[in-house]
């Protein structure tokens, strides 16, 4: 079996500064040819604890929606 590298993990910088372990365990050669890598990151994300300013996301109730909320929905867009 050939070894070769065609997986890859991306992550931001600020991301990775986060990390509190990181480990890459073989798996079985006869299961897969991959390893298995197996990170731990500290909560920096937590709202609560942290003071950055994260836009709030919003979040839409499609089933809420009325021919009449769809056109006003179409005709806004239309005219950005």
């Amino acid at each position: 079996m050939s070894r070769s590298r065609i997986d890859y993990i991306w992550s931001s910088a600020e991301v990775v500064s986060h990390f509190t372990s990181c480990n890459v365990l073989d798996v079985d050669p006869s299961l897969s040819d991959h390893s298995l890598i197996t990170f731990s990151v500290e909560n920096f994300l937590d709202i609560r604890n942290n003071k950055r300013n994260i836009p709030s996301k919003k979040v839409y109730d499609y089933d809420k929606m009325t021919d009449d909320k769809w056109e006003t929905f179409r005709i806004f867009w239309l005219i950005q």
